[in-house]
Order: structure tokens, then C-alpha cells, then sequence
């Protein structure tokens, strides 16, 4: 099944929610993913649109984050973009300091997906159907 979609909301932080459910429920449609494997798809989004509220809108509530979805092959494809000034390999490659209770949002999308990365200047990440089972 081919799919492709992107998803739009305000740079209010308690819409991260809304809008993680309405990604989560567009994935869970392609039937691809198991129920626990959806819960930490949930969690990954959920990270993604907090980051660029936060960190690239620095909670300027007129600035949107748009959340785009595409399949590839069985896999889907996540990007998180905001109007922030876009992401750095140098900020994906930082390690995680736990003392700075800071940081950990990637961290965690790491750990979960196995892959980060960058395309354009907004952070991507590739969901396999492997993985999420």
C-alpha cells in the first residue's frame, strides 16, 4: 500500500497530543505495525513535535510543525519539520548528558527507531516494519 501524507499543527504544546493521535491512527490504518509497536511509534512523534515546538518555534504559538508520512516499501518514513532554523548533524551527533536533564528526546527516538538523521535541515527517521512488529 502506497501512502503519503502531512499533518499540521499550531506551536501550541498541548496540540502535541492531538497531533501525535492523528499520525498514530494514520499509521495503525496501514496495518503494518504491531499494538506495542505503535505505543513506541506514539512515544517517537510524540518527542519529534515536542522538539520542534521547543527547540526550533521556541514556543512561538503562530509558527506550525508539520508532520510528514510516506511509505517506503513496508517501512514509513517520518519527518518533523517546524519554522525554527533547522537541525545540524553536529546537534544529532551530541551525546546525551543525563546531568543536564536536558537532550533526551533524541536520544530516546534513537533508541527506539535505530536511525536518526537529517533531510533538508529537519530531522527524519525511517520506521521499520521489522522493528515495530
Amino acid at each position: 500500500m502506497k501512502f503519503q501524507t502531512t499533518l499540521q499543527t499550531s506551536g501550541r504544546l498541548g496540540e502535541v497530543i492531538i497531533a501525535t493521535d492523528a499520525a498514530v491512527g494514520c499509521i495503525k490504518a496501514l496495518r503494518l505495525f504491531s499494538e506495542s509497536g505503535l505505543y513506541q511509534i506514539h512515544l517517537v512523534l510524540a518527542e519529534f513535535v515536542a522538539n520542534a515546538i521547543e527547540h526550533g518555534n521556541k514556543f512561538d504559538s503562530t509558527k506550525s510543525v508539520f508532520v510528514l508520512m510516506q511509505t517506503i516499501g513496508n517501512d514509513v518514513g517520518i519527518s518533523v519539520v517546524d519554522e525554527g532554523p533547522g537541525v545540524t548533524e553536529a546537534m544529532l551527533e551530541k551525546p546525551y548528558d543525563p546531568s543536564l536533564l536536558r537532550g533526551r528526546g533524541l536520544h530516546i527516538v534513537r533508541g527506539i527507531t535505530g536511525n536518526l538523521g537529517i533531510k533538508g535541515s529537519h530531522i527524519y527517521t525511517v520506521l521499520t516494519a521489522e522493528r515495530f512488529k
